[in-house]
């Protein structure tokens, strides 16, 4: 069961965007995860997206690859958020991937209308977004270009 965190426990300073962003959303919750603890179940059709602030990820199964490791996401030790759930949020679909942390994994569930204020209001956590889909893109190019 996932624990609340304080921002402060991270050692993110104050009037930072992270900061800004959980003041301006007041339903966004810092959440620890521990090591093993899923964030996102596969077939689920929670809407919440994390923007994982510091610990590592896999992702596995989706599309009938159930355990597959389809990405893992490193701890790089210092603060680079990402954010995992965004694509059945976007999509308007059921989750298609489990997302399970690697070691502590601390985020802040951000919840469907908070993310629209996300992406309206806070241009750093767009660009952010917008990076992802970008990988992940060439990550499927590069995929379907090896298949063939």
């Amino acid at each position: 069961m996932p624990q609340p965190f304080s921002l402060t426990d991270l050692g993110i300073p104050e009037g930072s965007e992270i900061h800004k962003l959980a003041d301006h959303c007041s339903r966004i919750r810092p959440l620890c995860f521990d090591d093993g603890e899923c964030l996102i179940r596969a077939g689920d059709v929670v809407r919440t997206v994390y923007l994982v602030l510091r610990g590592g990820y896999v992702v596995e199964g989706g599309n009938g690859d159930a355990g597959a490791v389809l990405e893992r996401h490193e701890d790089p030790g210092v603060l680079m958020p990402s954010f995992v759930g965004e694509m059945a949020y976007l999509g308007g679909e059921r989750r298609s991937a489990t997302v399970r942390g690697v070691g502590p994994v601390y985020a802040m569930a951000i919840e469907p209308e908070d993310l629209d204020a996300v992406i309206a209001e806070f241009p750093l956590f767009t660009r952010i977004l917008c990076r992802q889909f970008a990988r992940r893109i060439r990550q499927m190019n590069h995929t379907l270009h090896d298949r063939n």
